[in-house]
């Protein structure tokens, strides 16, 4: 547990002092716990301000996972490609919906008038593999890409997290984890 903590806070301090972009690594059942850690090291330890794209989670359950860490949700802006396929219809401050994951253009244009702002120090995405549901590995490789060159160009660290993956999915790893700063098993 102690050798995890400070993989985090490693990570989170380069990523804010040399805003590099990280592909991150976990079991499907720790998602949610390396999630809440890297978000509390990031946002209440150094005070860092996140674009989180919410592709694995309802709104709600972020809600309530990020108030249990006790973190500033006003240092979080959400785009939730889950609630509204599911049916949300309220808007809460500081969230914008998409229509759902299987429209890479839409999640993309969101992305960009986001970064465009200039209000965020990070991108937090959650997670690549929920895509692969929708799209084959090479749409998934070519959208991923595009965002961390975004990040790169907006001067923006990241974190890219993901299940493990198996089998030919694995490919996309591999792939990606060439295009990032880092590639981390947490």
């Amino acid at each position: 547990m102690v050798k995890k903590i400070k993989k985090i806070e490693k990570l989170a301090t380069r990523i804010n002092e040399n805003k590099e972009v990280h592909l991150v690594l976990s079991d499907a059942q720790k998602l949610a716990d390396v999630t809440s850690d890297l978000l509390s090291a990031l946002i209440k330890q150094q005070k860092l301000r996140c674009l989180y794209i919410s592709l694995n989670k309802e709104y709600k359950v972020m809600h309530t996972l990020i108030e249990k860490k006790g973190i500033n949700q006003s240092k979080i802006y959400f785009i939730d490609g889950i609630s509204k396929a599911a049916g949300e219809s309220a808007s809460p401050v500081n969230f914008t919906f998409i229509s759902g994951l299987n429209s890479l253009t839409e999640l993309s244009i969101t992305i960009t008038i986001a970064l465009n702002t200039n209000n965020f120090d990070f991108l937090f995405f959650d997670s690549l593999d929920a895509l692969l549901v929708y799209h084959d590995l090479e749409t998934i490789e070519r959208f991923s890409r595009y965002i961390i060159g975004k990040l790169n160009v907006s001067n923006i660290g990241g974190v890219i997290l993901s299940s493990k993956l198996k089998g030919k999915e694995r490919r996309l790893i591999t792939i990606l984890s060439s295009s990032c700063d880092n590639c981390i098993s947490l």
